[in-house]
Protein backbone atom coordinates (compact mmCIF):
# COMPACT_ATOMS: atom_id res chain seq x y z
CA UNK A 1 0.00 0.00 0.00
CA UNK A 2 2.85 2.36 0.84
CA UNK A 3 4.51 1.75 -2.55
CA UNK A 4 1.27 2.58 -4.34
CA UNK A 5 0.93 5.84 -2.39
CA UNK A 6 4.48 6.88 -3.25
CA UNK A 7 4.00 5.96 -6.91
CA UNK A 8 0.75 7.95 -7.06
CA UNK A 9 2.40 10.98 -5.45
CA UNK A 10 5.26 10.85 -7.97
CA UNK A 11 2.82 10.49 -10.86
CA UNK A 12 0.89 13.60 -9.79
CA UNK A 13 4.12 15.56 -9.27
CA UNK A 14 5.41 14.68 -12.75
CA UNK A 15 2.02 15.41 -14.33
CA UNK A 16 1.96 18.79 -12.61
CA UNK A 17 5.38 19.68 -13.99
CA UNK A 18 4.46 18.54 -17.48
CA UNK A 19 1.33 20.71 -17.53
CA UNK A 20 3.28 23.96 -17.06
CA UNK A 21 4.68 25.61 -20.19
CA UNK A 22 6.87 28.62 -20.96
CA UNK A 23 6.72 30.74 -24.11
CA UNK A 24 8.49 33.81 -25.49
CA UNK A 25 6.24 36.34 -27.15
CA UNK A 26 4.68 39.76 -27.13
CA UNK A 27 1.74 41.15 -25.19
CA UNK A 28 -0.25 43.73 -27.13
CA UNK A 29 -3.12 44.34 -24.72
CA UNK A 30 -3.49 44.18 -20.93
CA UNK A 31 -6.84 43.98 -19.19
CA UNK A 32 -7.76 43.42 -15.55
CA UNK A 33 -7.76 39.63 -15.66
CA UNK A 34 -6.33 38.73 -19.09
CA UNK A 35 -3.74 39.67 -21.71
CA UNK A 36 -3.55 39.38 -25.49
CA UNK A 37 -0.43 37.34 -26.29
CA UNK A 38 1.33 36.25 -29.49
CA UNK A 39 4.07 33.64 -29.37
CA UNK A 40 7.30 34.56 -31.15
CA UNK A 41 9.94 32.30 -32.68
CA UNK A 42 13.30 33.25 -34.14
CA UNK A 43 13.67 32.44 -37.83
CA UNK A 44 17.36 31.71 -38.46
CA UNK A 45 16.96 31.89 -42.25
CA UNK A 46 15.98 35.57 -42.41
CA UNK A 47 17.25 36.51 -38.92
CA UNK A 48 13.88 37.89 -37.77
CA UNK A 49 11.24 37.13 -35.18
CA UNK A 50 8.12 35.43 -36.50
CA UNK A 51 4.99 36.47 -34.62
CA UNK A 52 2.25 33.85 -34.17
CA UNK A 53 -1.49 34.33 -33.91
CA UNK A 54 -3.00 36.33 -31.07
CA UNK A 55 -4.57 34.47 -28.18
CA UNK A 56 -6.04 35.41 -24.83
CA UNK A 57 -4.28 34.24 -21.69
CA UNK A 58 -6.08 34.51 -18.36
CA UNK A 59 -4.09 35.97 -15.46
CA UNK A 60 -3.98 33.75 -12.37
CA UNK A 61 -5.06 35.51 -9.16
CA UNK A 62 -1.51 35.13 -7.82
CA UNK A 63 0.32 35.97 -11.07
CA UNK A 64 3.88 37.15 -10.44
CA UNK A 65 5.48 39.90 -12.50
CA UNK A 66 9.21 40.29 -13.11
CA UNK A 67 11.45 42.32 -15.38
CA UNK A 68 14.93 41.52 -16.61
CA UNK A 69 17.66 43.59 -15.04
CA UNK A 70 19.61 45.69 -17.52
CA UNK A 71 23.25 44.84 -18.03
CA UNK A 72 23.26 41.50 -16.19
CA UNK A 73 24.58 39.59 -19.19
CA UNK A 74 21.84 36.97 -19.31
CA UNK A 75 19.02 36.47 -21.75
CA UNK A 76 15.67 34.82 -21.22
CA UNK A 77 15.63 32.29 -18.40
CA UNK A 78 19.30 33.01 -17.56
CA UNK A 79 18.77 36.75 -17.01
CA UNK A 80 18.67 38.19 -13.53
CA UNK A 81 15.19 39.36 -12.63
CA UNK A 82 13.67 41.91 -10.32
CA UNK A 83 10.10 42.22 -9.08
CA UNK A 84 7.65 44.19 -11.21
CA UNK A 85 3.95 45.04 -11.15
CA UNK A 86 0.98 44.89 -13.49
CA UNK A 87 1.47 48.63 -14.02
CA UNK A 88 5.03 47.97 -15.26
CA UNK A 89 3.62 45.53 -17.82
CA UNK A 90 0.93 48.00 -18.91
CA UNK A 91 3.55 50.73 -19.32
CA UNK A 92 5.80 48.45 -21.39
CA UNK A 93 2.88 47.51 -23.67
CA UNK A 94 1.87 51.15 -24.09
CA UNK A 95 5.44 52.25 -24.84
CA UNK A 96 5.96 49.46 -27.39
CA UNK A 97 2.63 50.29 -29.05
CA UNK A 98 3.78 53.87 -29.65
CA UNK A 99 7.10 52.82 -31.20
CA UNK A 100 7.57 53.77 -34.84
CA UNK A 101 9.36 50.53 -35.72
CA UNK A 102 9.69 47.03 -34.33
CA UNK A 103 7.17 44.87 -32.54
CA UNK A 104 3.94 46.53 -31.46
CA UNK A 105 3.89 44.88 -28.06
CA UNK A 106 5.99 44.28 -24.97
CA UNK A 107 8.44 41.37 -25.28
CA UNK A 108 7.76 38.86 -22.50
CA UNK A 109 8.30 35.35 -21.21
CA UNK A 110 5.03 33.83 -19.99
CA UNK A 111 4.76 30.77 -17.77
CA UNK A 112 1.30 29.24 -18.02
CA UNK A 113 -0.80 26.13 -17.56
CA UNK A 114 -3.42 24.94 -20.00
CA UNK A 115 -6.65 23.54 -18.58
CA UNK A 116 -9.81 22.79 -20.56
CA UNK A 117 -8.40 24.62 -23.59
CA UNK A 118 -7.74 27.84 -21.64
CA UNK A 119 -4.29 29.13 -20.76
CA UNK A 120 -3.71 30.67 -17.34
CA UNK A 121 -0.52 32.66 -16.69
CA UNK A 122 1.28 32.18 -13.37
CA UNK A 123 4.32 34.35 -14.17
CA UNK A 124 5.17 37.11 -16.67
CA UNK A 125 8.71 38.41 -17.18
CA UNK A 126 9.11 41.66 -19.11
CA UNK A 127 12.07 41.32 -21.48
CA UNK A 128 14.56 44.03 -22.38
CA UNK A 129 16.04 46.76 -20.29
CA UNK A 130 19.35 46.88 -22.14
CA UNK A 131 20.56 49.45 -24.62
CA UNK A 132 18.27 49.86 -27.59
CA UNK A 133 19.39 50.67 -31.14
CA UNK A 134 18.84 54.41 -30.68
CA UNK A 135 20.90 54.56 -27.47
CA UNK A 136 23.80 52.70 -29.07
CA UNK A 137 23.98 55.22 -31.91
CA UNK A 138 24.02 58.15 -29.48
CA UNK A 139 26.89 56.61 -27.48
CA UNK A 140 29.15 56.20 -30.53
Amino acid sequence: MRKISIAAALLFAVAGLAAADTANGIITKVEKDKVTFSKTTFNKDDMKLDVGKEETIILDKGVKYFKEKAGTGGKGKKAEKEDATADDLSSAVEKAGKAETGLKGARVIVEFEEKDGKKTASSITIRGGGKGKDKKKKDQ
